[in-house]
């Protein structure tokens, strides 16, 4: 959870039952108990069904708006068990972000045909030990399509490397 407006995130020990998560668009599990929960800029993860918070490390700066679409490379990479993500958006977007195996099965979906502003974003993936995934090459793809649904698309697929 962060306290200081998002400078500093941490773990939240117990359930905060107080906490009202506006604006929740997208929830997403990957199995009984690991998954997410975005909604404008905000995000919640849980790795036991819902017991004790963990705010995810999300970070939305769009102070300087980028003037073209980017995907960065993941870093650190290789990496073990948890990477970091960052693409930059030129305009309010509908967002899908994706894990796939070497074989271009979905491992997971990070974000999927949610609403981000322009800008820069940066997600922290820490599924990869939950899972059980097995060391080797990963794949992760953004897709970013313009607000008004127009033909502006933006695609975008990179290689990762796990090793534990």
């Amino acid at each position: 959870k962060t306290t200081n407006g998002g400078i500093n995130w941490g773990y939240q020990e117990t359930v905060d039952t107080s906490y009202h998560f506006g604006g929740g668009d997208a929830i997403y599990f990957i199995n009984s108990t690991s998954g997410w929960m975005y909604g404008s800029g905000d995000g919640v993860h849980t790795t036991n069904g819902g017991g004790p918070i963990i705010y995810t490390d999300i970070s939305n700066n769009s102070i300087n708006l980028p003037n073209t679409f980017v995907l960065k490379q993941n870093y650190p990479n290789p990496f073990n068990p948890t990477t970091t993500i960052e693409f930059s958006l030129s305009r309010d977007s509908y967002v899908k972000l994706k894990i796939f195996d070497i074989s271009g099965k979905i491992i997971f979906t990070v974000i999927n045909d949610f609403l981000l502003y322009a800008g820069n974003h940066k997600y922290t993936i820490d599924a990869f030990n939950t899972l059980g995934l097995s060391s080797g090459v990963y794949f992760y793809r953004l897709e970013a399509t313009g607000r008004n649904k127009n033909n502006e698309v933006f695609i975008e697929t990179k290689k990762m490397l796990m090793i534990k």
